[in-house]
């Protein structure tokens, strides 16, 4: 007789078991084995032996190396053909009917040499073609059919012929490295001396000395200078020479592939020439006498002058850089090449310059209606 078993709420037994039940499997069987379903799959090759791969040989990836080779077709021109239509009945007119003149000519069309050509009359093949502009067909110059009106007594049918137009040779057009094509470009031999105010000026120099100065003469000559050239180095330098005072501006070396150049002038140049030309005429109303200042920069460089010149005039002013250029803009008297040459970042560039604090402000205090 087996011991009582006594089951308690927590589902332990109060006795120890007398075996314990067999493990559970590790692996359970598959869901078609449990359920008792077989499925096959069948591939049908209609017809083929085995399905084969697509060779890679066969195979043309989409490149411009594939691409037929180029060759050089002849266009086809269509000219014009007069001289059928005159000749018909229409054009027995009377003698004082204007005659026409007709001109035309085939484009000359070079013959294959026996070299270029295979048995089948075909170019020979010349490898592949980079797509670039020199291997395009060349241009061929087809002369266009001009009318021409003659006021001879001859008739219509008759004063009809056929000859041949000159060819009208086109200008060769060198070109030329440009930053900025829309731009107009001074040339070299041109200073384009422009007086801003009674006692300033601006002009394009290479060689600042006196004896080369636009505007500079013995009864009223420059005596302030301010200069903007080519170095080895940028800086600022101050001297005096010739009873004349010069303030230099130097660059690095001249780039001889650039004919227009934007904002070249450090803060600390314009903050030195704004300083240095407020400290010559602080008050625009009470023009000072006996001073004559020159503002001269290459060629290559108006926005740095016209750049100083706006920084000077809004500090001593009190007006905003872009009203004065503006203002410059529409002057009719300007020269055209000074003006539009300062960008909206050059603009506002100079604008903190000039708004910046300088030991001319309590001189100059800036007069708002000037």
């Amino acid at each position: 007789m087996s011991a009582p078993l006594y089951i308690l709420h927590d589902g332990y037994p109060t006795t120890p078991m007398a075996t314990f039940p067999p493990p559970l499997p590790n692996a359970h069987p598959p869901l078609r084995v449990r359920c008792g379903v077989t499925m096959r799959l069948h591939l049908s090759t209609h017809g083929l032996s085995s399905p084969a791969w697509p060779s890679p040989k066969g195979h043309v990836q989409p490149h411009r190396n594939h691409l037929p080779r180029r060759r050089n077709p002849r266009r086809v021109v269509l000219h014009d053909h007069e001289e059928t239509r005159l000749a018909q009945p229409v054009l027995e007119l009377e003698a004082e009917v204007p005659a026409l003149v007709v001109e035309e000519e085939k484009s000359e069309e070079k013959a294959p040499t026996e070299e270029t050509l295979v048995g089948d009359g075909k170019p020979v093949p010349k490898g592949h073609v980079e797509p670039h502009r020199s291997h395009l067909p060349r241009r061929r110059k087809v002369r266009r059919v001009v009318l021409y009106d003659t006021d001879d007594d001859k008739p219509v049918a008759e004063s009809c012929s056929l000859k041949a137009a000159p060819a009208a040779e086109e200008p060769v057009q060198e070109s030329v490295s440009v930053m900025d094509e829309f731009a107009p470009v001074p040339l070299a031999d041109q200073s384009q001396l422009q007086v801003v105010l009674p006692f300033m000026s601006i002009a394009y120099v290479e060689d600042d000395a006196l004896e080369y100065l636009p505007g500079n003469s013995a009864d009223e000559p420059y005596t302030h200078i301010v200069s903007i050239r080519y170095g080895e180095s940028s800086g600022v330098s101050r001297s005096y020479e010739n009873r004349c005072t010069y303030l230099r501006f130097t660059f690095g070396p001249r780039d001889s592939n650039s004919r227009r150049a934007g904002l070249g002038l450090s803060d600390a140049q314009l903050r030195a020439a704004r300083d240095f030309l407020a400290e010559l005429c602080p008050h625009l109303h009470t023009a000072p006498s006996g001073v004559r200042i020159l503002i001269a920069t290459p060629p290559e460089h108006p926005t740095d002058a016209m750049c100083m010149l706006a920084c000077y005039l809004a500090f001593v002013t009190g007006k905003d850089v872009d009203g004065v250029l503006r203002a410059i803009d529409t002057e009719e008297g300007f020269l055209s090449t000074w003006k539009g040459e300062v960008s909206e970042d050059e603009v506002e560039k100079v604008e903190k310059i000039a708004r910046a604090w300088s030991w001319m402000s309590q001189i100059v205090k800036p007069n708002i209606t000037a």
